[in-house]
This record gives structure tokens, sequence and C-alpha cells, in this order.
């Protein structure tokens, strides 16, 4: 879905806007991993409210701050601002967060929510105005408490899917549509003073850590697999060479 006008082409606004700028928006080149055109929803609601001239201005100077980290060349970097979203939740939220990584879910259904400021996912311009106002005002890691806050609003329906991957998936695509954006911006602001944006990165920083040491785990254990099979193996061999010895020397002559 993109908030555009269906009488409009955003694509043209959005390369006379950033032709001078070398980066790379996924989300503008339509890749499997975000949705097509997700970088031309934001530049549209820049052009609808303030009009080109300004809304270059706006955006040229916004843009390496808020928009950079989705613009690189690879999704690393997103994917890691992604995992503040389970870092949080984790913190807020441990069970919920337990049985959503049960089903092996990451953060990777919200990245529509977070490249695009949620312009991608809620019909209402109004809503996406609201929120574009809030992200502006605020911290860059506000989206990551909206984010959180849209989930644990709807905790109840979430924890009734958390027993199949795709009901899970699919239910929280369509939870940002199911609140009222005022309702989601109070509480956002509300996890934003009760966990601050320091405290934050470091459960980021100890969620990171974690992952780092599972994956490592992973990484090593196939490795300790095969040398605990070649060891039995040789073992093995030994005990039926020493067998043979026995038998050979003990058998009558």
């Amino acid at each position: 879905m993109c908030n555009c006008p269906s009488n409009t082409n955003p694509v043209t606004p959005c390369r006379n806007l950033f032709s001078s700028l070398r980066l790379n928006y996924f989300n503008c080149v339509g890749s499997v991993a975000a949705p097509p055109h997700g970088f031309h929803d934001i530049c549209y609601i820049f052009l609808s409210v303030l009009g080109e001239n300004d809304a270059r201005l706006l955006l040229n100077k916004i843009l390496p701050d808020r928009f950079g980290l989705f613009m690189e060349a690879s999704m690393d970097s997103t994917v890691e601002y992604m995992q503040l979203i389970f870092a949080l939740l984790g913190h807020l939220r441990p069970t919920l967060t337990k049985n959503l990584e049960a089903v092996g879910l990451g953060p990777h259904f919200a990245l529509a929510w977070i490249v695009t400021w949620f312009a991608h996912v809620l019909p209402e311009m109004d809503d996406v105005r609201r929120l574009f106002d809030l992200f502006l005002a605020t911290d860059p890691l506000m989206l990551i408490y909206l984010s959180v806050a849209v989930i644990i609003r709807s905790d109840e329906e979430v924890q009734s899917n958390t027993s199949d991957f795709g009901m899970l998936h699919h239910t929280l695509l369509r939870l940002p549509k199911k609140h009222p954006v005022e309702e989601l911006v109070r509480y956002s602001v509300k996890l934003y003073i009760s966990v601050p944006p320091d405290q934050l990165l470091a459960l980021g920083k100890q969620r990171h850590s974690v992952l780092s040491a599972i994956t490592t785990e992973v990484r090593r254990k196939p490795i300790a697999g095969r040398r605990s099979l070649a060891t039995r193996w040789y073992i093995g061999a030994v005990l039926v060479v020493a067998l043979a010895c026995v038998i050979y020397w003990w058998r009558p002559s």
C-alpha cells in the first residue's frame, strides 16, 4: 500500500529531491525484503505538507541522521536497529518475547514500520502525519518505542497466536491499524520516559551479546559433533584391533 494518490507518480519527486545523494534505499527499488516504493511514501508525506522546495530542504537536512541507517548498501545495520524492538520488549514483557522467539520469529516483521515511519502500513493520512510529527520532534529511537507500544497494546491477540509462526507473523503485520494513533503516541512516550534511550541502548548491547554467543555456539556444534564422531570411530577401531591381537595371541597352537 502506498499512501500516494493514484493520480500521482511519487518516483519523480523522490528522484528530484535526492538525485544528488549517493545513498542506497532498498525500499525505493522494490526489493523482496521491503515493501515497494516505501521511501516514496515518506517523500510524499513531506511533499504534501510542505511543498517541493521546503520538503527538499527539510529532507536533505534530516536524511543522514533519520534515514541514513536504512540507506546503507546492506540491511545489516537496519536489522541490528530493529533488534532493539526485542531488547525493549524483552525487558518489559519477557514472557511474550520468549513466546515470539520460540517459534523462530525475529523483528523483521516490523521492517515496513521502521523504514517508512509507518507510512506504508497506516491507511489514514492524518494518522501518518501525526506520527511524522512525533518522530521529528523526538529521539530517532522513538520508532522503537512506538513499535513496542503497538505490540504491547495488542498483547492478548499476539499471545493467542504464538503457537503458529504464519498466523503470528500475519497478526503482527496488521497490528498498527488496530489502535488509535493518539493512544499509541501516549503509550510510546510513556515507554520513552520509563526506559530512556541510554538504557534502551544498553539493553540492545546485552541482546547483541546473547545473540552473538548463541550464533557462535550453533556454529561450533557441527564441528564438535564431527570431532565426537571421529573420536568414537577411533576408539572403536582401537578396541577392534586390540581384540584381534588378543584372539591371535591366545589362539590354540
